[in-house]
């Protein structure tokens, strides 16, 4: 009999779960965070997005996030008394971005503030003049850091995200060293500070076309803005309060010789590398063949 018993009592484990465990609440997946970092104007913001796009990931610009604070702190006029009450109180929002299945760009995101859509304002030159001053000040830091976790997962990814995105691309200076420090795939983002500006002012000249019947400043020069970056450069990096840099264990992409396409199929590759379930064999332009590129920062 005991070998019968033995079977009996065999066939009754394996068959308890599907009644004993009936009513365990399934562990929902952790949300993927993918942290991309970098000095000004390395092109974070435009490969995020893209990469959030073709991932069919959320994405936040956290540094819209500053310029908006920045962008109303200006409006109001002097310095509020409480930096982190009045970032509390402000409502920002960032709409999904969505790659076009015929070009294969992504429009830049609309950016709101307090409900007014303010995409275009937060990238007035008086804003980006006045941006790393508040960027710097602990209050402002801390009460931003609340909402862009809250947006993202939470610090760990373990909370939902809106729109039930499966993961979050965020962009900025801090998110794989303070935003996110366990973000399973960190990439900090550079480039050449020259090459930097000629990619800024190509920007600025574009906006200026879209628009020519707009008033508008004249267009500063190439050294003048490559002088800008260096100094916002230094400013970054010596600040006090999450200084820029590059995160341990992230990914170093120096994108001077590469091109945008480039930079957002290492960091799509990159992805997949690390979350395999993740790959979608029926798409060609995710590039999984790609080699990781190697991991330098420590």
């Amino acid at each position: 009999m005991q070998p019968l018993i033995r079977r009996a009592l065999s066939t009754a484990a394996r068959a308890a779960p599907a009644h004993a465990h009936a009513h365990a609440p399934a562990t929902a997946p952790r949300i993927v965070q993918v942290a991309i970092d970098g000095p000004a104007a390395s092109g974070k913001s435009s490969c995020a997005s893209a990469v959030a796009a073709r991932l069919h990931f959320a994405y936040v610009d956290s540094g819209a996030f500053f310029r908006c604070i920045t962008l109303k702190a200006l409006r109001r006029g002097p310095d509020p008394p409480d930096w982190r009450s009045f970032v509390a109180d402000s409502r920002l929002a960032i709409a999904p971005v969505a790659l076009d299945p015929n070009t294969g760009r992504v429009d830049p995101p609309r950016i709101s503030l307090d409900g007014e859509d303010v995409t275009a304002a937060i990238r007035d030159p008086i804003v980006t003049a006045a941006v790393a001053r508040l960027a710097a000040l602990p209050a402002v830091r801390d009460a931003l850091l609340d909402k862009k976790r809250a947006l993202a997962g939470g610090i760990d990814g373990s909370l939902p995200v809106a729109g039930g995105y499966r993961g979050v691309v965020m962009d900025g200076r801090d998110i794989g060293s303070v935003v996110f420090p366990n973000a399973s795939v960190k990439v900090f983002l550079t480039a050449d500070p020259l090459v930097r500006a000629k990619r800024r002012l190509d920007e600025l000249t574009a906006a200026a076309a879209q628009n020519p019947a707009a008033p508008a400043p004249p267009l500063p020069t190439l050294d003048q803005l490559a002088a800008d970056i260096r100094a916002r450069d230094e400013s970054d990096m010596r600040r006090s309060v999450s200084p820029l840099v590059c995160p341990d264990g992230a990914i170093r992409l120096d994108s001077t010789a590469l091109s945008r396409d480039d930079v957002i199929a290492r960091i799509v590759a990159a992805v997949h590398h690390r979350h395999p379930d993740l790959l979608d064999a029926r798409r060609s332009d995710t590039h999984p063949d790609l080699p990781e590129p190697p991991t330098v920062c420590s």
